[in-house]
């Protein structure tokens, strides 16, 4: 009972800190209040143990490189340089995890930075709420990955393709799923590809359709030198718990899984009326991005392998919500609201499963309650 009091606590706390540190942030236009906001939630999550399914693999792959053991997984050559160099220092894993949390958010952040600032404390509500914080702290690398592809896209909008390349470099030596980014270069010059509000919700409704068929397995099949080219063949395996406890869960269309197709439906309804509102390139991209992966992340609901592969479309989801909700308190109030209750049934939900999905806040030094994370760990 202690420990779930714990949990809400430390949530609380980062909740507040960041809303208000970001409010500030935006008034007084310097980065340093930016930094200040952020640090609570690096400081929590540098601190945690256990919250995140893969939290061991990254906790215990430090640790290793710090005693002077050589780790045991293949790590990208820029994620493996990020650990040497805090190791040369002694830096605790702590510490080293809490800089991971920090930079990823801050990427984000300073992605809608300028023209967009105004959009900032919605984004802490969609990150908060949604619990997108769990996900940047279970897949550190590819989330990372992908925060340094929010950024590059102002490359896409300056048409610099040189810091765009060197960006998504960067992006590819914490991950080398992020290669694939090369790709998407070249094809966000116009201004917005999806525009058709009808098509839009036809297609929604048909990848629902298609959820519960084989055609998933048949294109796992089809494409396995795919799978082999971008590096993801590990996802298969089928006895680890990431694993086992993903495809659980996606068996389940439970409340959540409801809440969450009305939000996207939602963020779909109003995609046309932000877009004249906002007159962004930015927004075009991202909602683009977002609107392909939505449908994937139904269509290949069931695959672990292909979901892992959406980070970097599906993944705008939370920023693109930002902008729907901004939208929709100077526009539609009683909607707003709607929205905003949404995304607080969802955390709502995530809280109440806090034992099975990892949500369960530990700090690293209760080894008295190290017990209730084993089954992560064995």
């Amino acid at each position: 009972m202690i420990v779930i009091l714990q949990t809400y606590i430390v949530y609380i706390i980062i909740f507040i800190t960041l809303y208000y540190g970001i409010k500030k942030a935006i008034n007084t236009h310097k980065i340093v209040h930016l930094i200040l906001a952020l640090l609570p939630y690096s400081l929590f999550m540098g601190f945690r143990y256990g919250v995140g399914q893969d939290f061991f693999m990254y906790f215990n792959s430090y640790n290793e490189i710090l005693q002077g053991d050589d780790y045991k997984r293949d790590f990208e050559l820029g994620y493996s340089f990020l650990m040497n160099l805090f190791s040369l220092f002694y830096v605790p894993v702590s510490i080293f995890l809490g800089f991971l949390s920090f930079l990823q958010i801050f990427l984000v952040f300073k992605a809608t930075d300028k023209e967009h600032r105004k959009i900032w404390k919605y984004l802490v509500l969609t990150f908060f709420f949604s619990c997108t914080w769990l996900s940047f702290n279970n897949g550190i690398r590819q989330e990372l990955a992908f925060c340094i592809f929010c950024f590059s896209i102002r490359s896409i909008i300056e048409r610099n393709f040189f810091k765009y390349c060197f960006l998504i470099i960067l992006a590819a030596l914490i991950h080398k799923s992020a290669y694939l980014l090369f790709l998407f270069y070249p094809l966000f010059f116009k201004r917005s590809w999806i525009n058709n509000l009808k098509m839009q919700i036809t297609f929604y409704f048909i990848s629902l359709a298609l959820m519960s068929n084989n055609f998933v397995n048949s294109l796992i099949e089809k494409f396995e030198f795919l799978i082999a080219i971008v590096g993801y063949s590990e996802y298969t395996e089928k006895d680890t718990y990431s694993d086992l406890l993903i495809r659980s869960e996606e068996k389940n269309f439970g409340i959540g899984s409801y809440i969450l197709l009305l939000i996207n439906l939602i963020n779909i309804l109003y995609s046309n009326k932000a877009k004249k509102f906002f007159n962004s390139q930015y927004f075009n991209i991202i909602y683009d991005m977002y609107y392909f992966g939505t449908l994937w992340s139904y269509v290949f609901r069931n695959s672990q392998l292909f979901s892992r592969i959406n980070y970097y479309f599906y993944g705008f989801n939370f920023i693109v919500g930002a902008f729907i909700l901004l939208y929709l308190s100077r526009k539609n109030r009683q909607i707003y609201y709607m929205v905003l209750t949404l995304y607080v049934l969802t955390f709502i939900g995530y809280m109440s499963s806090m034992h099975e999905n990892t949500c369960l806040y530990i700090f690293n030094w209760q080894n008295d309650l190290f017990m209730l994370k084993q089954n992560m760990s064995d």
